[in-house]
């Protein structure tokens, strides 16, 4: 009877897991890895500065959930030396290939001093699942309240690059720039991987169902 228990709750897991969808879940075989890098390290004096916010497009390359990102950045502040705030954010992308809606803001996070330090200053992201589509675009961005803070450029490869100066209520196309960002996410399981899962399952519950059942038979004569 408790091998046939397990087996029914074996079978509402698989149930509830195939109607919730893959994306649902990150199984913990779930594979951290970088969406989009194009970052490569080079401390240059050029790039976008505020007050602004700038967004650069990427293509998800596969399904990711995910789980973060970075920007390098140059703290230009000659002054005082002191860290600078900024935030980054995650946007959709428009039918017309532009940003759209935010779908993830970092909050405030910090480019440190001293005098043009130059820094991938990252955050994560561990909320309610944001998936990233593969072959779809999306925008990074960040949002600078001064003139304190630079994106730089001199990354691998250029990316769509839009500008707003009314905190992404509107976008105007700058150019293809090649600032340098990194996006984070855990790849999801292929539907192969979840379909070997709940085969498994299955069996096991089925496996002890026939054990119980053999017990039984063997007990009664």
């Amino acid at each position: 009877m408790k091998s046939l228990r397990f087996a029914l709750i074996a079978a509402v897991y698989a149930s509830a897991i195939l109607s919730a969808g893959p994306s649902s879940l990150v199984a913990p075989s779930a594979e951290a890895a970088t969406v989009f890098s194009n970052y490569n390290g080079v401390i240059c004096n050029c790039g976008e500065a505020g007050p602004q916010a700038y967004a650069a497009g990427f293509t998800s390359p596969g399904e990711y959930d995910f789980t973060g990102a970075a920007a390098f950045v140059q703290n230009s502040d000659f002054l005082e030396g002191a860290a600078q705030p900024f935030s980054l954010v995650l946007y959709s992308a428009t039918a017309g290939g532009s940003p759209g809606a935010a779908l993830w803001t970092s909050g405030t996070v910090f480019a440190p001093g001293p005098n043009n330090t130059s820094t991938l200053v990252a955050a994560t992201y561990s909320g309610a699942p944001i998936v990233l589509q593969a072959g779809s675009e999306y925008f990074f961005g960040v949002s600078f309240p001064n003139g304190n803070v630079v994106w730089l450029s001199d990354g691998t490869t250029s990316v769509p690059l839009y500008g707003s100066g009314n905190g992404g209520a509107t976008w105007s196309f700058v150019f293809d720039d090649s600032v340098q960002f990194e996006v984070y996410g855990a790849r999801v399981p292929e539907p192969s991987t979840w379909a070997m899962m709940l085969i498994g399952f299955a069996g096991l519950g089925f496996a002890g169902y026939r054990a119980s059942r053999k017990s039984a038979a063997l007990a009664a004569s």
